[in-house]
């Protein structure tokens, strides 16, 4: 709450335009650089909220509650449910549920937070303003990239990529996983993009069309190759802790951009 009154108490003597959907001009003035740094705090939370682990710890927390949709009608609603009906859950006690809570009740309300206040910016300033939030463009003020903290944190995460693609277990993950999608006749761009699937589930939904003689023969391998990812996670865990925390906080282009230049030697 801290840091977003001081955000909101921030003020900047700027005045620049912009249009929203239905051509209107909006002045980028004060008003709207405020919001701007309000609801960018808001989306920094609602991605970590969104982190795979994050949604484990939500989701393990419904599971223990046997939530069903009928039975909250919100977030707010679903700790007084668990305390009238702790032995309807798997909780040992209400203490225990607590404690759990407390764990994972931030996640959701951050996310509700960013998504209320987002919904209103759109409204008022348009889709621009929420592609900007989320490409960390900044309000016009200034740029974003140009900050010493960006900077610092783009070479760190450049050079930890450069670490990654470079080690070891890398390079064998890549190998493995380039063959398999050969022989699964999987583009990732393309298909990827298109399904929605990775190269395990469109085998799975088109093995006529791939070199795998049945699925069981393509999971082996599939298998094989999560394991390889994990030794590369555990050899590299520090550049994707990194990555990840580096997108939550400065949006996805600080990967992209560091990816680009290394691949091109920059």
């Amino acid at each position: 709450m801290k840091i977003l009154n001081f955000i909101v108490a921030t003020t900047f003597s700027v005045s620049m335009f912009a249009q929203i959907p239905n051509g209107t001009e909006i002045q980028k003035d004060s008003a709207y650089i405020a919001t701007y740094n309000t609801v960018r705090e808001l989306y920094i939370k609602f991605n970590q909220a969104t982190m795979p682990e994050s949604l484990e710890k939500y989701s393990s927390f419904l599971k223990k509650v046997n939530y069903k949709p009928e039975n909250n009608t919100g977030v707010e609603a679903i700790m007084p449910w668990v305390r009238n009906n702790i032995e309807k859950t798997s909780f040992k006690n209400i203490q225990e549920a607590e404690q759990e809570w407390a764990n994972v009740s931030n996640l959701t309300l951050n996310a509700g937070a960013y998504l209320k206040a987002s919904t209103v910016a759109e409204e008022k300033y348009g889709q621009a303003f929420i592609t900007d939030i989320m490409l960390n463009r900044g309000a016009g003020d200034k740029d974003p990239k140009e900050e010493p903290e960006y900077v610092a944190a783009s070479l760190k995460l450049k050079g930890l990529l450069y670490k990654r693609l470079s080690s070891k277990s890398y390079i064998k993950w890549h190998s493995l996983i380039t063959e398999f999608n050969e022989k699964a006749n999987f583009d990732p761009k393309r298909n990827k993009a298109e399904t929605g699937m990775d190269a395990m589930q469109w085998v799975r939904k088109n093995l006529n069309k791939t070199m795998f003689i049945s699925i069981g023969h393509a999971e082996m391998e599939w298998d094989a190759i999560g394991l390889i990812y994990l030794a590369e996670k555990k050899e590299n865990t520090e550049y994707h802790t990194f990555q990840d925390d580096a997108i939550i906080k400065y949006g996805p282009e600080i990967y992209t951009d560091a990816l680009t230049e290394v691949m091109f030697g920059k």
